[in-house]
């Protein structure tokens, strides 16, 4: 599936780092940027597991947990 991540204020300027398996290992997933404050990550080729997903946000980096089932 797809996982999406959105600032919801309009205010925030998303770009994407990097997505890391549970044992810290950096998978390469396709990304779609729809407009600056949303950002696809395509999770349809990944197996079942846990993922970071490391994006840069203001100039901060903020971590999001994904669970692929």
């Amino acid at each position: 599936g797809m996982a999406y991540i959105r600032d919801i204020t309009d205010n925030v300027t998303l770009q994407p780092l990097q997505v890391e398996n549970i044992q810290g290992k950096v998978i390469n997933l396709p990304i779609h940027q729809n407009g600056q404050n949303e950002l696809v990550y395509d999770f349809n080729t990944a197996i079942p597991g846990v993922y970071f997903i490391k994006i840069i946000a203001n100039g901060m980096v903020k971590t999001c947990k994904i669970i692929k089932n």
